[in-house]
């Protein structure tokens, strides 16, 4: 009866196991630095919501003269519904409220006029660039709470 070497017990096998400690304990290291760079690099793939907030984008796809204001609680998963939010600078602010998706949408609004969107979020006054519609599309912006984007 044969078998095969290191499948059985007693001192053959002890030092087989021996042998291949020091690899296995090495094999685990990688993994473990592989995982741990895996994990670093998915976390700074996450976009930065303050430098997103407040800053207008022009946007070609939204019809001509409309401003649409995503309101969010510190990360952009969380949406803020039922938020007033402000369009300021023309001859009087105009406001709407936010929906499910935390987005309130203006319509209409006249070019050549430099406007901010305004919305105050848990006692927090959250507040955009100033900025000018484009003369094609219009524009949209985040306003998010809860990550140091007050000004004013």
């Amino acid at each position: 009866m044969s078998r095969a070497f290191g499948t059985g017990s007693g001192p053959a096998r002890t030092l087989v196991a021996q042998a291949f400690r020091p690899a296995r304990a090495a094999l685990w290291a990688i993994v473990w630095i592989v995982a741990t760079a895996l994990l670093a690099a998915n976390a700074t793939a996450q976009p930065d919501i303050r430098q997103m907030a407040g800053v207008p984008l022009p946007s070609a796809d939204l019809p001509n003269g409309t401003v649409t204001v995503r309101v969010v609680r510190q990360t952009i998963s969380t949406n803020a519904p039922d938020q007033r939010v402000e369009l300021v600078g023309g001859t009087e602010p105009v406001a709407e409220v936010t929906d499910a998706s935390g987005r309130a949408q203006f319509e209409n609004v006249p070019r050549g006029v430099t406007m901010r969107a305004v919305a105050v979020v848990d006692e927090e006054r959250l507040e955009s660039q100033p900025f000018q519609l484009p003369e094609e599309g219009g524009v949209r912006l985040l306003l998010a709470a809860g990550v140091g984007m007050t000004r004013g």
